[in-house]
């Protein structure tokens, strides 16, 4: 009875961490598209590496918790893969345009931050 629920809790645990990992894919995209427009291809070829960075960056968690040099580094990859597929995924222009949206949001965090600190 109690491997039957320790079964069950597994699965459970494994099906929300699934779950967590396409939701967080999902909005990753969702940011994506409110930047630029995307095709109905492109969504589902950015939905898939997406999944694939999530999916990476908790295997890198789960694998160098105890080591934070070795976890920079896979999380650094898993970034670099990801980012290499998003330019084969978007035409120059949406991928520049994708770049400097994301530099103005960056941009305007570090602002904010400079005048909490002030």
């Amino acid at each position: 009875m109690k491997a039957k629920i320790l079964f069950y809790f597994l699965c459970a645990s494994l099906m929300g961490m699934a779950q967590t990992a396409a939701t967080h894919a999902q909005g990753m995209i969702e940011t994506v598209t409110r930047d630029i427009t995307l095709s109905a291809e492109q969504i589902t070829q950015l939905t898939s590496a997406a999944t694939q960075y999530v999916d990476a960056i908790q295997t890198a968690n789960e694998q160098y918790s105890s080591n934070e040099e070795a976890l920079v580094q896979a999380k650094a990859a898993a970034w670099q893969t990801y980012t290499m597929q998003m330019r084969t995924i978007l035409t120059d222009e949406q991928y520049q345009t994708l770049q400097q949206k994301q530099m103005e949001h960056r941009n305007t965090l570090l602002n904010q931050l400079k005048e909490g600190q002030q």
